[in-house]
């Protein structure tokens, strides 16, 4: 279905949705002016319009949630040129009860990604900002109340480029997709993605795993509760890949989809880490080559990258059910190792080897 929405502007973007009972409510902004005066507006199923506001400044509320008193908006608006985080109150046709905005000097760009959460009475938004001694992004978090008066404030630097992408609501705490750029073993990554239980009370972080597809650009944009679990929908950049009859040679990114469990993982034997600013990376199996597989009677375990291999390594077997079914520690790895097939198991399994650089995976299957 699609339907032309026929506003008196030149022109006008739409950034927030919400379902009602009745209807839906949309924000965006129009080209009414130079600038672009935010607007909200309240449409039936059938997307008939039913009322219409248009405010005098401008701003981009990404964020919409029903209140008691009607809506709770949160947005970015303009000072001057200055982006800064704002939030307002209105009431069931569009008209501002109240109107809050956070000016702190020291962070002047400000990003809200997505739809905000609510638990409760309690409004949470989120994004990034970018303070004053430099462009990266730092992870943003807020919670208010229902009049806009704000519970706590959280800031979240926790690499170069932090941002939060999605954050939705499971047993009455946050969990939050976020992209981060990061290095380690002064090996530069580009880009993973974070997956975080953040404390609805206190906004700290309670535990997060790290993930990516292929070493550059990886991205989660959707996080969805499914049963036993998260399913998460992204895309990420395959260098192996260039693309086809293109004389730059870009290279092409691939869909990427990525289902865990309450803890984040997607492999049997994983556990949380709770955060303590020190990062661990689960890394897919680029990392690691098994040969032959399916495996016979003996197997050698390659491994592509030997620095992230350097120190004491745990290396573990789990069968599809979580059942260990092999376990070894090595001080250091050389470049390979041959292991003999005695586990009287048959069916897909996971390779999974931890050290101090993260945990790395490679699926297998056994005859």
């Amino acid at each position: 279905t699609e339907k032309k929405l026929y506003f008196p502007y030149r022109k006008y973007l739409l950034h927030g949705c919400l379902k009602t009972d009745d209807g839906y409510i949309i924000t965006g902004d129009t080209g009414k002016y130079v600038y672009s005066p935010a607007f909200v507006a309240s449409f039936d199923f059938d997307f008939n319009l039913k009322w219409l506001k248009v405010y005098t400044f401008q701003c981009r509320y990404t964020s919409i949630l029903k209140s008691n008193t009607g809506y709770f908006l949160s947005g970015i608006k303009d000072f001057d040129g200055a982006q800064r985080i704002s939030q307002v109150g209105i009431d069931s046709i569009g008209n501002i009860i109240w109107e809050r905005n956070y000016l702190d000097t020291s962070y002047y760009i400000s990003g809200f990604l997505g739809q905000g959460v609510k638990i409760n009475n309690k409004y949470f938004s989120y994004g990034f900002t970018s303070n004053s001694t430099n462009l990266n992004e730092i992870g943003y978090l807020n919670a208010s109340n229902e009049d806009g008066n704000l519970l706590f404030e959280k800031f979240y630097p926790m690499q170069q480029n932090f941002s939060f992408r999605k954050m939705i609501e499971y047993n009455n705490s946050l969990y939050a997709i976020a992209a981060l750029d990061s290095l380690i073993n002064n090996v530069t990554f580009t880009r993973f993605v974070q997956f975080s239980k953040i404390s609805a009370e206190t906004g700290n972080i309670e535990w997060y795993q790290l993930y990516k597809h292929y070493s550059r650009n990886n991205e989660i944009h959707n996080l969805y509760k499914v049963d036993n679990g998260f399913l998460m929908c992204g895309n990420a950049v395959n260098q192996n890949r260039l693309k086809e009859f293109d004389s730059t040679h870009r290279i092409e990114s691939d869909a990427w989809l990525l289902k865990v469990d309450t803890n984040g993982c997607i492999i049997p034997g994983c556990k949380p880490y709770v955060y303590s600013g020190v990062q661990h990376i689960l890394h897919d199996n680029a990392i690691i080559e098994v040969y032959p597989n399916p495996v016979g009677e003996y197997f050698t375990i390659t491994f592509k990258n030997q620095q992230l291999f350097n120190g004491s390594n745990e290396i573990f077997i789990y069968d599809m059910a979580g059942r260990e079914l092999f376990n070894q520690t090595l001080k250091a790895l050389t470049s390979s190792i041959k292991l003999q097939n005695t586990f009287n198991y048959s069916g897909a399994a996971f390779l999974v080897i931890k050290n101090d650089a993260g945990m790395f995976y490679k699926k297998i299957i056994f005859q």
